[in-house]
């Protein structure tokens, strides 16, 4: 499951909307952003909030391996 990590930099501004691009292990890259971040205890620990994509990205698009690089915002 995606996440933004806990231990990222206390000044990176990840929120829904981030751009993000998504490199899959064939080398495909795919440009979406973040829908949705998971705010809720979930009772046990995470090292990463978790996060959604909108709903168009599938599954066979987003295959086990892919890596996803939060895109910085310019006007950050």
């Amino acid at each position: 499951m995606p996440g933004v990590p806990h231990a990222l930099a206390p000044d990176a501004r990840v929120r829904v909307g981030t751009a993000l691009l998504i490199v899959t292990p064939a080398g495909d890259e795919l440009g979406t952003t973040i829908s949705g971040i998971e705010m809720i205890d979930r009772g046990r620990p995470l090292s990463h909030a978790p996060f959604s994509v909108p709903p168009a990205i599938t599954k066979k698009q987003l295959p086990i391996g892919s890596k996803v690089y939060a895109l910085q915002d310019p006007a950050a």
